[in-house]
């Protein structure tokens, strides 16, 4: 199985610069012609989504929409956490911003998948099916 680094997500998903995204996407195809997946860690679905966002400025919701496309390409390997808070930022109205955040959804898909209750101080992503939402103070 290969790991696909930020990088190279992002050069699938932008398409710039064109060598580096016609490798990545020759990588793809070379790994469907072998039989072979690729692996989309957490970690790399989380920094891509910060990435397009950040650097790329890409909204939120496209941003989820664009990995959740990548996501579901037979050849990439992605976890249930990643597709399920992708699924639910990508289905969120633009410019909506009351609800928990794709972070917050992934951890919080992460943790429901191993059996866990998320706890948490953050009051929008406490209204996760599940979560624990803690008070401080007396």
């Amino acid at each position: 199985m290969i790991g696909l680094d930020t990088s190279v997500v992002l050069r699938l998903l932008i398409g710039e610069p064109v060598a580096e995204s016609e490798a990545a996407q020759a990588l793809l195809a070379e790994a469907a012609a072998a039989n072979e997946r690729c692996h989309l860690h957490d970690l790399v679905v989380a920094e891509s989504w910060h990435a397009l966002r950040a650097h790329y400025g890409v909204p939120d919701v496209e941003a989820a929409r664009a990995l959740l496309l990548l996501v579901d390409d037979p050849v990439i390997v992605a976890s249930p956490a990643a597709r399920q808070a992708l699924a639910a930022v990508s289905n969120v109205a633009v410019g909506d911003t009351g609800g928990a955040g794709f972070m917050d959804r992934l951890i919080h898909a992460a943790y429901e998948g191993h059996g866990h209750i998320f706890a948490t101080f953050d009051r929008k992503a406490g209204k996760l099916p599940g979560a624990r939402l803690l008070r401080g103070g007396r």
